[in-house]
């Protein structure tokens, strides 16, 4: 494995949709297991992934209650 991977990290990657977190993820895992990336690099992105989905929900479910009591 690298020892380093800095360098190595997508710039300006939009994380706007679940689909988009999704889709770094998966390219980072396949990025560790051919040991291109460090399994500690990949433990904090996925930190950080997780809470962009939580956000994400969070902002979503803010949405949906608005509209909902608007109609109200």
């Amino acid at each position: 494995m690298k020892s380093s991977n800095k360098g190595k990290t997508p710039r300006g990657v939009r994380l706007n949709k679940p689909q988009d977190v999704r889709r770094l993820l998966s390219k980072l895992v396949n990025q560790t297991i051919s040991g291109d990336m460090e399994t500690d690099s990949l433990r904090a992105v996925v930190y950080a992934c997780s809470m962009i989905l939580k956000s994400l929900e969070v902002g979503e479910l803010s949405e949906r209650l608005k509209s909902l009591e608007e109609r109200l």
